[in-house]
C-alpha cells in the first residue's frame, strides 16, 4: 500500500515539475519569438534593401487605395500616416505572429483536450518556431527545406495564418454535428464570417480548404447513406461568400499579361533555385516530422476523421503548389504556394498533437526519433531567424 502511495506521489511530483518547466519554457520562447519578430519587421520597414520583403509594396498599395486584394493593405496604409510608422507596423505584424501561436494552441486543444494548457502553449510555440532541417550536400552547396508555414516576408500571409487555424478549428467543432442536424444560424454566420475575413486578408487559403471540405463532405454523405441532404447543402453554402470575394480579388492577381498554366514543380523551382535537382530531398525535409508520426499513427487515418482531413488538405494544396504556376509579371510571386505553406504548418500542428498521444502511451523509440527531428527543426528556425534578423538571407 505504501509503495503505491509513493509511486502516486512521485507521478504527481513529476507532472508538477513538467508543468513548471512548460511555464518557464512558454515565457522564454514567447520572449524570443516576440523580440526576434519585432526586430525583423522593424528592419524590413527601415532598411528594405537589406531586409527584402513585400512590406514596402504592401504599404504603397495601402497608400494608393489599391485595397481590393487584402485588408492588410488598408491597415498598413492607415498606419503609414502615423508618426514613427515603422514602430507601429512592426507591432501589428508581431501581433499576428503571436495571434498565430494562440490560434495554434486553440487547434491543439481540440486534439488534446486532456493535456495541460502549459504543455499546449509549448507545442504551439514550437509549431510557430520550426523550420525544415538544413542538409549540406557539398562544401559549397546545401539544401534547406522550403515548405514551412513560418514565412515572414509577406504581411498578408502573416494575417491569414492565425485566422486560417481558427477556420479549421471551428470546422472540426462542427464536423460531426452538421450530419445529424442542420447548422444553427449562429454557427453558420460564425463559420462563414471566419472564412470571409480570412479570405479578405489573403485569398489563397479558401480554395484548398473548400476543396478539402467538399471531399470530406462527400465522404460523410456516402457514409451517412445519402441521408440529410439539406444538412450538407446548408454546410456547403458557408463557403459561397468567400468564393465570391475571391472572384473579385483575382482581378488584382491576373491581367492580360498574366495567366495560369499547368506544369510540374515549375513554381517551386522558379522560386527555389537551391532545390533544383533535389526537389524530393527538399520535400522530405519539409515534412519529415509529419511523415514519422504518420508512419506510427497510420491506423488513425481510418479512425480519426480530423487527422484524415489534415492530410487531404495538405495533399490538395500540394497539388496546386506542384502543378499550377503563373506566367508574366507574377511568374516569380508564387501565389499558388501560400496555401501549401500554411498546410505545412497545419500538418505539423496536427502531428504534434499525435506526438503528444505517443508520449502519453510511452512509445519510447518513436518519442526519441520524433523529438530529435522536432528539436532539430526548432534550432533550424532559430538559426534561420538569426540570419534573417541580420539581413543575411534574401526574402522569406
Amino acid at each position: 500500500m505504501s509503495k503505491i502511495r509513493v509511486n502516486n506521489i512521485s507521478k504527481i511530483d513529476r507532472k508538477n515539475r513538467n508543468i513548471l518547466f512548460c511555464k518557464i519554457a512558454t515565457v522564454i520562447l514567447s520572449i524570443v519569438l516576440i523580440c526576434m519578430s519585432f526586430n525583423l519587421f522593424l528592419n524590413q520597414y527601415y532598411e528594405p534593401k537589406e531586409y527584402t520583403s513585400d512590406l514596402s509594396k504592401h504599404i504603397k498599395f495601402g497608400k494608393e487605395g489599391n485595397n481590393l486584394y487584402s485588408l492588410m493593405y488598408v491597415i498598413l496604409g492607415f498606419l503609414s500616416s502615423w508618426p514613427n510608422p515603422g514602430f507601429f507596423i512592426a507591432i501589428v505584424l508581431t501581433f499576428f505572429v503571436v495571434f498565430s501561436v494562440w490560434a495554434t494552441k486553440k487547434l491543439l486543444s481540440f486534439f488534446c483536450p486532456d493535456t495541460d494548457k502549459w504543455i499546449l502553449w509549448v507545442y504551439a510555440l514550437i509549431c510557430n518556431m520550426s523550420f525544415p532541417i538544413q542538409i549540406t550536400l557539398t562544401e559549397n552547396h546545401s539544401v534547406r527545406g522550403y515548405m514551412t508555414s513560418n514565412v515572414y516576408h509577406n504581411s498578408t500571409y502573416l494575417a491569414m495564418k492565425p485566422l486560417a487555424f481558427l477556420v479549421i478549428y471551428y470546422f472540426f467543432t462542427l464536423k460531426d454535428k452538421y450530419v445529424e442536424k442542420p447548422l444553427k444560424i449562429k454557427q453558420w454566420f460564425i463559420f462563414t464570417g471566419l472564412m470571409l475575413i480570412t479570405t479578405a486578408f489573403k485569398p489563397n487559403f479558401i480554395i484548398g480548404f473548400s476543396l478539402a471540405m467538399l471531399i470530406t463532405m462527400i465522404y460523410d454523405f456516402i457514409k451517412n447513406k445519402f441521408k440529410s441532404v439539406l444538412n450538407f447543402i446548408i454546410m456547403g453554402t458557408t463557403v459561397f461568400p468567400s468564393i465570391i470575394l475571391v472572384y473579385y480579388q483575382q482581378s488584382t492577381l491576373f491581367d492580360e499579361k498574366s495567366e495560369m498554366k499547368f506544369g510540374y514543380f515549375v513554381a517551386l523551382e522558379e522560386l527555389t533555385s537551391q532545390v533544383r535537382g533535389h526537389i524530393y530531398i527538399y520535400l522530405l525535409m519539409s515534412f519529415l516530422f509529419a511523415f514519422i508520426i504518420a508512419a506510427v499513427c497510420f491506423k488513425e487515418f481510418f479512425t480519426d476523421s480530423c487527422y484524415a482531413f489534415s492530410w487531404v488538405f495538405l495533399l490538395v494544396n500540394m497539388f496546386f503548389a506542384t502543378f499550377l504556376y503563373e506566367t508574366g509579371p507574377r511568374a516569380t510571386h508564387g501565389n499558388f504556394l501560400w496555401a501549401a505553406y500554411f498546410a505545412a504548418g497545419f500538418i505539423l500542428a496536427v502531428s504534434i498533437a499525435k506526438y503528444d498521444k505517443l508520449i502519453k502511451e510511452e512509445k519510447i523509440t518513436c518519442m526519441i526519433v520524433s523529438s530529435a527531428v522536432l528539436g532539430a527543426q526548432f534550432f533550424s528556425w532559430l538559426n534561420y531567424m538569426i540570419e534573417l534578423c541580420n539581413g543575411r538571407v534574401p526574402y522569406r
